[in-house]
């Protein structure tokens, strides 16, 4: 009887494990991709590497020791697990960053600056620029913002970065307001790029300016 008992007391407990719910998995740390993992990792094992601060996991086939994330990857036995991916981190192999000018250094695929000739991160002026080569024209530019330097000057001067091609383009705004061109300023005093405000409109010290213009190709 006591047999008996015993028997099925082992019985009870197989089956109760066999209706487990839940099993451990692992969770692995390597130095670099290349590293092996020098253990089996069972479906769902989670793995960190260190030289990148990536974290994968182990898909429903699992992975041999034998493997490293890198030949893992290859063989579709791990994903990447991007729950907290930023612009840093990285996506099957290739690392994307946000450093502009620099180059494609390894798997390292840079978001560059743009230019008008090539695609990338591209200011207002960049965009400009691009939509008047296709069109053929002049180019819009906008000169950066800036404050008047002394209080209350007389004839007031600005040198542009560029010579505008038509004078009657130039848009100045002060403070928010426009303002109008051959009563309130005009220019090529002094160059093609010289912009001047007259006396009759003095401007204050700390004065917001903004001036946008049509430059040649």
């Amino acid at each position: 009887m006591k047999r008996l008992l015993f028997i099925f007391g082992l019985l009870l407990v197989f089956a109760l494990n066999g209706y487990s719910q839940a099993t451990a998995v692992q969770d692995l740390r390597v130095a670099l991709r290349t590293t092996t993992f020098d253990v089996n990792l069972p479906s769902g094992s989670s793995i960190y590497c260190e030289a990148d601060s990536t974290d994968w996991k182990v898909t429903s086939s699992g992975t041999a020791s034998t493997r490293t994330i890198t030949t893992a990857l290859a063989n579709d036995e791990i994903y990447l697990d991007n729950t907290d991916l930023d612009s840093t981190r990285t996506i099957n192999a290739v690392t994307i960053t946000s450093n502009a000018g620099e180059g494609k250094v390894g798997t390292s695929a840079v978001i560059d600056s743009a230019s008008t000739l090539k695609a990338g991160v591209m200011t207002t002026n960049l965009y400009n620029e691009h939509v008047a080569l296709v069109a053929g024209t002049g180019i819009p530019f906008s000169e950066p913002p800036f404050e008047v330097s002394v209080d209350d000057p007389a004839g007031y001067q600005v040198e542009l970065t560029h010579v505008p091609i038509d004078s009657v383009g130039i848009t100045v705004i002060v403070n928010g307001n426009p303002v109008t061109l051959t009563t309130q300023f005009y220019c090529g005093e002094l160059s093609a790029k010289t912009l001047t405000f007259l006396a009759a409109y003095p401007l204050r010290k700390y004065d917001k300016i903004k001036v946008m213009y049509t430059k040649s190709l």
